[in-house]
């Protein structure tokens, strides 16, 4: 059955400074290197809950997907950027082991239109097969935001059984082919064929996330193409703080700015219910 679920949200408190603002210090983290494809490396970083894990989840972040992750990750790595890079810890202390994925070492320059790939699906297969290890007998979850939203998706629709994913989680989509500024073309959620997604599938979005490339109507849309998933959910959010970032950046309503927590819990709630 589709839901759509409307969470209406108060505003955070006013003066929160944007580095403090819905941000939760994390435990450092564990910097991983691992081959994928021959010749190829890609870097994670890994945050393992103080329990034994209930569930793990891979996310991706959006824009080019460049986070350069540094050797050694401190607890307030990212306190200021990417929306799921500053929820990890909330979703670290609902029993989840958070990795978060960089580009790979070939695509340095960042993602592009390698977003819908095969070669990124099979990047993204041997990060999975990492953390199963790691986490053995629980569920896995991709979760992508913005642009990253193609990466999970397309792994979800190339990969199936052991190798892919057990759900994932889709914020910010985007619904619309950006051309920037330098004319170099992206891919939306479309690209990918979301019939082949047979998965449990959450879509969330903000109610007034300005960003061009996201129209949050489409979100029907997109459950309407998830015609395979077993579960399928559309959640609208509203409510936070003024925006301290551009539309489509990360301190604003496109990244959950000011009720990052909220969306946090939300989405942990869903996944979690499945299982």
């Amino acid at each position: 059955m589709i839901r759509q679920a409307l969470l209406a949200l108060a505003f955070a408190a006013a003066g929160a400074t944007p580095a403090a603002a819905g941000f939760l210090e994390s435990v450092p983290g564990q910097v991983v290197d691992l081959p994928t494809r021959a010749g190829v490396t890609d870097r994670y970083v890994a945050f393992a809950p103080d329990q034994a894990p209930v569930a793990a989840a891979l996310l991706f972040t959006g824009g080019e997907g460049v986070l350069t992750i540094k050797d050694h990750v401190g607890p307030t790595w990212g306190q200021t950027g990417n929306f799921l890079v500053r929820i990890r810890e909330n979703l670290r202390r609902r029993g989840i082991y958070v990795a978060v994925i960089d580009v790979p070492s070939d695509h340095s320059y960042g993602y592009g239109l390698y977003r819908t790939s095969a070669g990124h699906a099979e990047d993204v297969a041997a990060v999975i097969a990492d953390l199963r290890k790691r986490t053995p007998g629980v569920p896995l979850w991709l979760i992508g935001t913005s642009m990253g939203t193609i990466s999970a998706a397309n792994a979800a629709s190339r990969l199936h059984g052991g190798s892919g994913p057990d759900g994932i989680v889709l914020t910010s989509v985007v619904t619309r082919i950006d051309l920037n500024p330098k004319g170099s073309f992206h891919s939306a959620i479309y690209d990918v064929d979301l019939s082949a997604v047979h998965v449990p599938t959450l879509v969330t979005f903000h109610r007034s996330d300005n960003c061009d490339a996201v129209s949050t109507v489409d979100g029907s849309r997109i459950l309407a193409k998830l015609e395979n998933a077993p579960r399928k959910d559309l959640m609208l959010f509203e409510g936070g703080d003024p925006p301290q970032s551009k539309p489509c950046e990360a301190l604003a309503a496109h990244g959950y700015y000011g009720i990052e927590a909220k969306v946090a819990d939300a989405i942990a709630d869903w996944m979690l219910a499945g299982h």
